[in-house]
């Protein structure tokens, strides 16, 4: 079985598999599992270069529980993993700091808030991507009883980690305008110089990343599916 897992693998990815001689063998991956070594036995099996090295989608149990956490905060997994790729500039990496500010980790949590959450960034930035999920997962659920009914909004998502005042107001309301600090600071949302940023405007920058997520999730649907 594991044999079949590691060609299917290669076959499905085009990426080399570990040589014979440095592939665990069949009793050293069952000691693996059954220490929950997972982060081992993902590099040790040619699992990792699947994505790119430090991302948190290389660890077994990441997308398991982001499903877990996004049914928690009544999103979809696509609009929390979106979310994470936007924050993290598409790596995905746990540990990745804003080098302007204190910002760190797969939703850039400041100083400030980390401290609200009982944390630190020193903390958060020394946590798997799995581990993470938890502070991830208190962080949003503040926002979560202002989500719209009818099912929160990549806009909603957004908001929830950039500006969590203006989640389930209406997509057209004004962020920021022209002479405003932060408006300055975001001048890239809005690209046709109208002077403001609504919340639809902001939201639009979610766009790519959920595509991005739902092409991930789909290929782990069909890495968990027999080939």
């Amino acid at each position: 079985m594991l044999e079949s897992l590691l060609n299917f693998i290669q076959q499905k990815y085009e990426q080399p598999v570990p040589s014979a001689e440095k592939r665990l063998n069949t009793e050293e991956i069952r000691g693996l599992l059954d220490s929950k070594r997972t982060k081992d036995l993902d590099r040790r099996t040619g699992l990792i270069a699947v994505h790119p090295k430090g991302s948190s989608l290389n660890e077994a149990g990441f997308i398991p529980k982001l499903i877990q956490v996004s049914n928690k905060l009544d999103v979809t997994p696509e609009q929390l993993l979106g979310a994470i790729s936007l924050e993290t500039k598409g790596t995905f990496r746990p540990d990745i700091k804003n080098k302007f500010s204190s910002a760190s980790g797969l939703i850039q949590i400041l100083d400030s808030t980390a401290k609200e959450l009982g944390t630190t960034t020193d903390k958060i930035r020394k946590m798997s991507g799995t581990e993470q999920l938890d502070i991830v997962e208190k962080f949003l659920l503040k926002s979560k009883k202002k989500f719209p009914k009818t099912g929160a909004t990549n806009s909603d998502v957004y908001m929830a980690i950039f500006r969590p005042a203006s989640v389930g107001k209406s997509e057209n309301s004004v962020l920021y305008r022209k002479g405003g600090k932060r408006y300055k600071v975001n001048k890239s949302l809005d690209p046709d110089n109208l002077g403001y940023i609504t919340k639809r405007m902001a939201g639009q920058i979610m766009t790519p990343h959920i595509t991005k997520a739902k092409k991930i999730l789909s290929e782990y649907k069909q890495r968990k599916s027999p080939p």
